[in-house]
């Protein structure tokens, strides 16, 4: 997720129900979006959420939540971005968030699916509530 994208937040208010039954979901946060003089402070905030409700705070204002950067945080969401890439060019489609990586139930193998911020995108990979 890149915390300045729309569709991210949309996807994240969407999965505040399954999180709030126990599904855990690993946010793993990026600058996509370009402009990462503005987005490393907000995505690191991201980054360092230690608990579900200091991730819930961010995600509902993260201008009011920057990060300073340290240590290897920039190397961190770097490396976020580009494996978010590299997925994208080994299956062939344009990069962007929000994207989920997970195990899908009924195969076992690891699939990767845009648009999380569309319910029925959400039901295809959690079920329904």
């Amino acid at each position: 997720i890149d915390p300045r994208c729309p569709y991210c937040h949309q996807a994240y208010a969407s999965l505040i129900p399954y999180m709030d039954k126990g599904v855990t979901i690993k946010w793993i946060p990026t600058v996509a979006l370009g402009r990462s003089e503005q987005g490393l402070p907000l995505a690191n905030a991201v980054l360092h959420a230690k608990t579900r409700a200091e991730l819930d705070k961010i995600m509902a204002d993260p201008p009011a939540y920057p990060r300073a950067l340290s240590g290897n945080d920039q190397e961190t969401l770097q490396r976020n971005l580009t494996f978010m890439f590299q997925a994208f060019e080994q299956n062939g489609g344009q990069a962007g968030v929000p994207v989920a990586f997970f195990i899908d139930q009924k195969s076992g193998q690891p699939r990767m699916m845009m648009g999380i911020s569309e319910e029925v995108v959400i039901q295809t990979i959690l079920g329904k509530l």
